[in-house]
């Protein structure tokens, strides 16, 4: 029997800083599947197309008022995030909402701890390479370790295994037959995730806070 979300049925969807409704292919599908759960949860900074279908929002802090470490794409840096500013109206962070849900769904223990206690837990692995958490809150800090070194063997996938230059480009067709031409999605410089610029974010919380549907 091939898998379906009604085998059991999703009843609650919990979701935190996303927009799968606008970013997922087959976005009519996405929302219907979204409009079937007996209750939608979102966190996120901004209202979107996905918070339309949701039966709570609850507006969750930036980095600019949270404390955090932050990993890297395609290099081995790991930076602080220090909070410039507290949270702004009545914004939580997602440590706090779990915290929170946490209290009342009787597990508090396991989750108390202040957000500097976690992320010095969840940092042990970078502090075991000889930097302290005091360090790592101050400036960013590269972990150090050979292995990740992209091609450190001096061999490469080329027919000579050396690094080659590229003379001439020369594209496939891939293109499908009576479809020639290419969607290319990009990402505008004035858009903050999928989120369109021109409403502030505190214009945003003032206008439309909490809604519930």
């Amino acid at each position: 029997m091939p898998y379906s979300t009604h085998q059991p049925p999703i009843k609650l969807i919990f979701l935190s800083s996303g927009n799968p409704v606008t970013l997922n292919p087959n976005s009519l599908k996405v929302k219907k599947g979204f409009e079937s759960a007996d209750f939608v949860i979102m966190i996120d900074h901004f209202l979107n197309d996905t918070s339309d279908v949701a039966h709570l929002f609850l507006p969750g802090t930036t980095y600019l008022e949270e404390e955090d470490l932050m990993g890297s794409y395609g290099h081995n840096w790991v930076s602080p995030v220090n909070q410039v500013v507290p949270p702004q109206g009545e914004a939580k962070s997602e440590f706090e909402i779990f915290q929170l849900l946490a209290e009342r769904l009787d597990f508090k223990e396991e989750m108390s701890g202040d957000p500097k206690m976690w992320l010095e837990k969840m940092a042990k692995p970078i502090l075991k390479q000889g930097i302290t958490f005091e360090e790592l809150q101050k400036a960013p800090q590269r972990m150090v370790n050979p292995n990740d070194i992209p091609f450190s063997t001096g061999k490469f996938q080329t027919l000579s295994g050396k690094f080659e230059f590229i003379h001439v480009f020369e594209p496939g067709n891939n293109s499908v037959q009576g479809y020639p031409l290419r969607l290319l999605s990009t990402m505008p410089d004035d858009f903050v995730g999928s989120v369109p610029p021109g409403i502030p974010l505190l214009e945003l919380r003032k206008s439309r806070f909490i809604p519930i549907f």
